[in-house]
């Protein structure tokens, strides 16, 4: 789960948002029958929580 890690380290993410994604990295891996959620279920989460593809670089203060 480093990815999830390293959006709160870097600040995009807070620690309640790391909550939620960790619930739907959870929900993703169960409806894919793995036994606990591997790093394509975490980055499918963080995805769907932030609506941002992984490996996209983000700008700062982009779009504010």
């Amino acid at each position: 789960m480093h990815r999830a890690e390293a959006q709160v380290e870097s600040g995009s993410l807070t620690a309640r948002g790391l909550d939620r994604v960790l619930r739907v990295a959870w929900t993703v891996a169960d409806l894919a029958g793995h036994d606990r959620p591997t790093e394509q279920d975490v980055a499918l989460a963080l995805h769907l929580r932030t609506g941002i593809p992984q490996g996209t670089p983000m700008a700062i203060g982009a779009g504010a």
